[in-house]
C-alpha cells in the first residue's frame, strides 16, 4: 500500500516564530543554563567579596552579573523583534515554504525554490503538541504547525518521521 503524500504549508506569524526562537534558544540546547550559571558564580563572588570586607570590588562583580544576565535576555528580545518587522511577520501571516513528506523523503518549495531531502539529510525532528520543528542541520528548521497540514495529521507526519528516522534523530517533547 502507497503512503499518500501529506503537506505542510507554513504561514509563518510573529507569534508562531517566537515559540520557535524560545524553543531553539532556551529548550533545545539548554546553553542558556551555562550563561546563567556563569552569571550566578560572578554574583556569588561579589556577596563573597562583600563578606570579606571588600564592598567595591563586590559592587562591582554583583553589577557585572545583572548587566550580562539583562543584556542578554533584552538583545534576545530585542533581535527577534528586529527579525520579525523584517519578515513582515509583525502585521500578518506569510507564506514561506511547502514540506510534501513521503517516505522516501521531504521536498521544500518556495516561491522561486523546489529542493529534495532523504530522510538521512535530517539532522533531528522534534515533536511539540501543536507543532514539529525539523532541523536540517545545527541551526535551522523548517516550522510545521498542526494547522496547515493537508493531506493527513501532524501526528501521521510524526509517525512518518519516526518510521524514518532513527531513534537519536527524533524527540518527542509533552510541551
Amino acid at each position: 500500500m502507497q503512503t499518500p503524500a501529506i503537506t505542510v504549508h507554513t504561514r509563518l506569524t510573529q507569534t508562531l516564530y517566537r515559540q520557535y526562537m524560545h524553543f531553539h534558544v532556551y529548550q533545545k540546547d539548554h546553553g542558556w543554563l551555562i550563561f546563567t550559571g556563569g552569571c550566578l558564580l560572578v554574583f556569588l563572588f561579589g556577596l563573597f567579596n562583600f563578606r570579606t570586607d571588600s564592598p567595591i570590588l563586590g559592587w562591582v562583580f554583583v553589577v557585572l552579573a545583572v548587566y550580562l544576565l539583562v543584556s542578554r535576555f533584552l538583545r534576545f528580545y530585542l533581535s527577534l523583534n528586529r527579525i520579525c518587522r523584517q519578515y513582515g511577520l509583525d502585521s500578518l501571516p506569510r507564506s514561506f515554504y511547502s514540506v510534501t513528506f513521503t517516505p522516501e523523503g521531504l521536498e521544500v518549495r518556495n516561491r522561486t525554490e523546489q529542493a529534495f531531502y532523504s530522510w538521512d539529510q535530517v539532522h533531528h525532528a522534534y515533536f511539540r503538541p501543536g507543532i514539529i520543528y525539523l532541523y536540517m542541520n545545527p541551526q535551522t528548521a523548517y516550522l510545521l504547525p498542526d494547522s496547515m497540514v493537508e493531506g493527513g495529521t501532524l501526528e501521521d507526519v510524526w509517525t512518518l518521521a519516526s518510521a524514518q528516522l532513527l531513534p537519536e534523530k527524533r524527540t518527542r517533547l509533552a510541551r
